[in-house]
């Protein structure tokens, strides 16, 4: 009974850690999105204004800011062909992340971005930790508590070792 209260106390821990770190990156999560608009709104709207304004007094452009026009009036004349792109990407990133090859895939990759990895190595390390502590406290050996503690990470690099 003890073992279960235990486990249950674990897991409601577990649940509002989870509920913090997923409201902690929603304020980054929309300044992005929002500066992406606004640099989507300078490169569409605002520079091809300033193409037009150029190209009338027949003033020379560098090639990175001819690159710039090239960029913003393809956004203004194919925004439909970026939208489709970015609905594409969402779509397989999705299905990516419903199969078990695509989600070891996408772990990979966040483990590799600078402050996601070190959230996503504490979540890990926390969740394992605990979950060992129940196992050993409920009798189980060490081995097994380890395997179990593994699998429950939420690693799939790291609990697949253990299943040899």
């Amino acid at each position: 009974m003890l073992v279960l209260e235990h486990v249950a106390e674990t897991m409601e821990r577990s649940q509002e850690l989870n509920q913090q770190v997923k409201s902690a990156l929603v304020y980054p999560l929309c300044v992005v999105c929002v500066l992406l608009l606004g640099l989507t709104f300078l490169i569409g709207y605002i520079v091809p204004r300033f193409s037009e304004m150029f190209a009338s007094r027949g003033v020379p452009l560098p090639g990175l800011t001819q690159a710039l026009m090239t960029l913003g009036n393809s956004f203004r004349h194919w925004w439909f062909i970026y939208l489709g792109f970015i609905g594409g990407a969402i779509f397989v990133l999705q299905t990516a992340w419903m199969s078990r090859e695509g989600r070891s895939v996408l772990d990979r990759f966040t483990h590799r971005l600078p402050i996601i990895k070190d959230i996503l190595i504490g979540l890990a390390i926390g969740r394992f930790v605990r979950v060992l502590g129940v196992t050993l406290r409920a009798g189980l050996g060490l081995i097994e508590g380890l395997q179990l503690a593994a699998r429950a990470s939420g690693r799939p690099c790291c609990w697949m070792t253990w299943n040899a």
